[in-house]
């Protein structure tokens, strides 16, 4: 039987071909730099390590269709879902400051329950100031290697220094392992580290702290969201688009049905 895309752990995903590199991309910063003349330029500079640890206010990271979709799809699932939860904020591409001298990186997606000031204009997150911390930080790796790792590495010792209580690694499908969906979670253990989270009978990783399931779909070609409570699965804006759509459809094949046996006399 083949392994559901989730079995397969990240590093070993890296590790399958090292010399195949067919779809390892450079990532992209974009960055607006003031002259001493007073003008501006925009820089398109690769993405180092460093910077997307620290990014800079206004930095933009050019890292393709496939990691931009998936954290959209993150972003618009988490609000819409706690959208009625005037106390939760979902924040996507906003600094968490993680260090005294206001330093940190920009984490994808963040779900923060119980901040002091919950305005969703925010371009930075202090959880000092603010009282709370993120209880989820989810991250949607790069193609680029060196910029990976830093996900998997350097920020699963700083998110569990910081105290978040789940984090999420989503890989978007790539070309040298099947073009599948791939994901890794961590939850804090009681010592202050993080515990690899098991996936359930589904193959699904609970993220408690926000009562969410994540998953991938069979065909390993989607990720999937559930409520842990209820097991219903989450839908985005363009599913529940597309499934009002479809109703649409089906309501007007069923009307013109009806005239149709209306004027046979039936």
């Amino acid at each position: 039987m083949a392994k559901r895309a989730w079995k397969i752990p990240l590093e070993e995903s890296d590790e399958l071909d090292p010399g195949l590199l067919d779809d390892e991309q450079e990532s992209y910063l974009e960055r607006c730099v003031e002259r001493p003349d007073g003008t501006v330029e925009f820089l398109s500079i690769p993405l180092t390590p460093e910077d997307f640890l620290n990014p800079q206010l206004g930095d933009k990271w050019v890292q393709g269709r496939l990691h931009g979709r998936a954290c959209l799809y993150f972003a618009d699932i988490l609000e819409r879902h706690f959208s009625s939860e005037k106390d939760v904020l979902v924040l996507y591409d906003v600094k968490l400051l993680t260090d005294p001298r206001r330093k940190g990186p920009a984490p994808d997606v963040m779900v923060v329950r119980g901040a002091r000031n919950p305005d969703p204009e925010l371009d930075s997150f202090d959880p000092v100031e603010q009282g709370a911390i993120p209880s989820l930080v989810v991250e949607v790796l790069s193609q680029t290697r060196r910029i990976r790792k830093k996900d998997q590495e350097d920020k699963v010792v700083l998110y569990a220094r910081a105290g978040i209580p789940d984090y999420l690694l989503v890989d978007p499908p790539r070309r040298k392992r099947g073009n599948l969906f791939q994901l890794k979670g961590y939850r804090l253990g009681p010592e202050g580290r993080y515990l690899q989270t098991e996936p359930d009978a589904q193959g699904r990783l609970l993220c408690a702290s926000v009562g969410l399931r994540f998953g991938v779909s069979a065909q390993g070609d989607q990720m999937e969201v559930f409520d842990a409570h209820t097991g219903e699965r989450l839908l985005s804006s363009r599913e529940e688009e597309a499934g009002r759509k479809a109703a649409e459809v089906e309501v007007e094949r069923l009307r013109v049905e009806i005239r149709l046996l209306k004027m046979s006399g039936r």
